[in-house]
């Protein structure tokens, strides 16, 4: 389960939560078969943490999300898109240590 910082996202409100944003909004697309991404939740929750009231983190997982991923090109788990006034300005594909997700975060706060 995710922390209260971790904004749930599914194609119903994947606009106006992501797209339709105010400031940064980082996305984990995500899947529960996904044993990366499970190792990588604690991470994710920790950085919402972190990053509140600055980022918007957000987690969408597949199945509730597939419109959402097809239009992002999700082409694999885990991958976490940056979205800045709707517009994607970062990616990491794949289940990278905290501290290099954060340092892609800090680089698109500016």
């Amino acid at each position: 389960m995710a922390s209260e910082a971790v904004v749930v996202v599914n194609d119903e409100n994947f606009e106006e939560e992501v797209l339709e944003g105010d400031g940064l909004v980082f996305v984990d697309f995500w899947s529960q078969t996904c044993m990366p991404c499970l190792r990588l939740a604690p991470t994710i929750d920790a950085l919402a943490t972190e990053f509140k009231g600055r980022v918007k983190v957000c987690k969408a997982e597949a199945p509730y999300s597939m419109e959402s991923m097809m239009r992002a090109e999700i082409e694999a788990f885990p991958t976490m898109v940056l979205y800045k006034k709707g517009e994607e300005v970062g990616r990491i594909i794949g289940a990278y240590p905290k501290d290099h997700i954060k340092s892609v975060i800090e680089q698109n706060l500016n």
